[in-house]
């Protein structure tokens, strides 16, 4: 199945934030528009939307199915039900400066959700009895972080996490990268069955390692 090709990502790349509050003008039931509002009310093609959707459709057969994609500019993500502020597996597209997409544990700490801080305490703890296991899993799957910064410290990618006390009131992810402009993750992304393949890879790898949930 055709899945996130470059005309795929440019499409990504022409939700600006003129259409994303188009759509919340409109109506929106969430905190932000979902793919398919942006659909309805005419923001994004129908392509660009199906492929999304198939996605979709696609994770439900599997141990790890997603909700709908919530969209920002140029960036859309998807995680589990009932997931929003807490431990999250998450997805995500961007189309910034390149065109890639993420699949790993995402964490949007707030302090207006004590939750979402708990989780990322006990998520911490995590790391902290098992240091030698989250660096063997997260190192197979390239040493990303969202941000950048922390796996690129100067210890391991434990030592950075849990060096990093910045945090309260942030976003932080760890898992996969897929760049459009690396030839083997391009193959990978212009297939939905591929990528959803690949999910559920990066998924059990982390989940084995009990790093995807609480």
């Amino acid at each position: 199945m055709p899945g996130f090709t470059e005309s795929w990502f440019r499409n990504l790349a022409d939700i600006t934030e003129e259409k994303v509050n188009i759509a919340i003008e409109k109506g929106i039931v969430h905190y932000a528009p979902d793919l398919t509002e942006m659909y309805k009310y005419g923001l994004v093609p129908y392509d660009f939307y199906y492929t999304a959707i198939q996605l979709l459709e696609t994770l439900k057969e599997t141990p790890y199915p997603m909700t709908y994609f919530r969209v920002y500019v140029s960036h859309i993500y998807t995680y589990p039900q009932d997931k929003a502020f807490r431990w999250q597996a998450n997805i995500a597209f961007t189309a910034d400066e390149t065109y890639h997409a993420r699949i790993g544990v995402g964490f949007r700490i707030s302090p207006s959700y004590e939750r979402s801080v708990d989780d990322y305490l006990s998520f911490r703890q995590k790391v902290e009895g098992n240091k030698e296991g989250f660096n063997r899993v997260f190192e197979e799957l390239g040493s990303y972080s969202e941000p950048e910064h922390i796996f690129n410290g100067s210890g391991s990618l434990s030592e950075n996490v849990l060096s990093d006390n910045d945090w309260g009131d942030s976003w932080r992810f760890y898992g996969r990268d897929l760049r459009y402009d690396a030839p083997e993750d391009r193959e990978i992304l212009e297939s939905v069955d591929k990528f959803a393949e690949e999910a559920v890879r990066v998924f059990e790898l982390i989940d084995k390692a009990g790093f995807l949930y609480g």
